[in-house]
């Protein structure tokens, strides 16, 4: 559908940061981002302070209740860990079906360094990764468009609810103020993707460690990320998450090492330096039909596996006081 509006036209340059403010914030990031990269030549090596553990920890249940989002998003646990939250027989269904479309890789926004291949394809046609949908204002509305008719696409491949779908009537109930899919003006965003790694696509043994937001502990509002593990590799796979969320002191004696899990960065050298900042990570082996909620602020990476495929829905939820929670991806 041709915007024919400019709706799409302004949130796409507001996303970007292309609006006036947005310019100004904008260069006013890059200036810190290049001050950091050239203090990083020194910092970044391995005499410069380690980042510390929390203590957090990842709490495995077996159903999902309001206490465990609340100890979640104040930061008093790491991750929660429900098992079996979808049936293997809808699990078998959805990752027959999704294994079976186009797959496309994952691009990923580093800062100002624009955008590089991840380690992860999407489904073309189950939904469009918003941070490729930013690579143009083409895609962008192709992203808005078919955020609806792209779910819709996913639920009609089976009779009964898909999980990222129950989770979010869960969390309604659970929510003090419910939950719902975000909107960007008068826009639904993308709710759901569907994600397929195969062996080849695994960058490095321990995956590339990065945070897809901004940190914990230093505002009260914040992100969440849900994955649903349809299908799982035999061994291999495991999600690694660091439990470091800096205070703001925190931040300011390891902001080389956060700009680089910001921006990506995913060479063997950088990824290294960034390892050996970090405390022993914890280890969570999902199995089929399990989910996992954290806080994506936190570093945290997928180790390599050598057979098999593992296949996933993800997406990412907003908290906020006195707010709904809200879905996107």
């Amino acid at each position: 559908m041709k915007d024919k509006s400019g709706e799409v036209s302004r949130l796409y340059h507001m996303m970007n940061g292309s609006s006036r403010l947005g310019k100004l914030a904008f260069r006013a990031q890059t200036l810190v981002t290049e001050r950091v990269r050239t203090l990083s030549r020194t910092l970044l090596e391995p005499s410069a302070p380690k980042l510390t553990s929390d203590g957090t920890k990842v709490v495995t249940v077996g159903r999902l209740e309001s206490q465990h989002l609340s100890d979640l998003t104040g930061h008093a646990i790491a991750a929660i860990h429900v098992k079996g939250f979808t049936a293997a027989d809808l699990a078998d269904q959805l990752a027959d079906w999704l294994v079976e479309r186009t797959t496309n890789r994952w691009r990923l926004k580093r800062g100002d360094l624009g955008f590089e291949r991840g380690d992860t394809d999407f489904l073309v046609g189950v939904g469009m990764p918003l941070s490729d949908a930013l690579l143009s204002e083409d895609a962008f509305e192709s992203y808005l468009d078919d955020a609806v008719p792209a779910i819709r696409r996913l639920r009609d491949s089976t009779t009964q609810l898909i999980p990222t779908d129950r989770l979010r009537l869960e969390l309604d109930e659970l929510w003090p103020h419910g939950a719902r899919i975000g909107c960007l003006g008068t826009r639904k965003f993308l709710s759901t993707v569907a994600r397929v790694q195969n062996p080849e696509t695994v960058l490095h043994e321990e995956g590339i460690i990065h945070v897809d937001t901004s940190l914990p502990r230093l505002t009260p509002d914040g992100m969440l990320t849900v994955n649903s593990y349809l299908r799982v590799p035999p061994s291999g796979g495991e999600l690694l998450l660091w439990n470091v969320a800096p205070s703001a002191w925190d931040l300011l004696r390891g902001l080389d090492a956060y700009t680089y899990l910001r921006e990506y960065r995913a060479s063997a050298e950088e990824q290294q330096r960034i390892r050996s900042r970090l405390p022993e990570p914890l280890r969570i082996k999902p199995e089929q039909g399990d989910l996992i909620l954290f806080n994506p602020a936190r570093p945290h990476s997928v180790r390599s596996f050598s057979e098999g495929t593992r296949v996933s829905l993800q997406a990412f939820i907003r908290f906020a006081r006195n707010q709904p929670l809200e879905f996107s991806i």
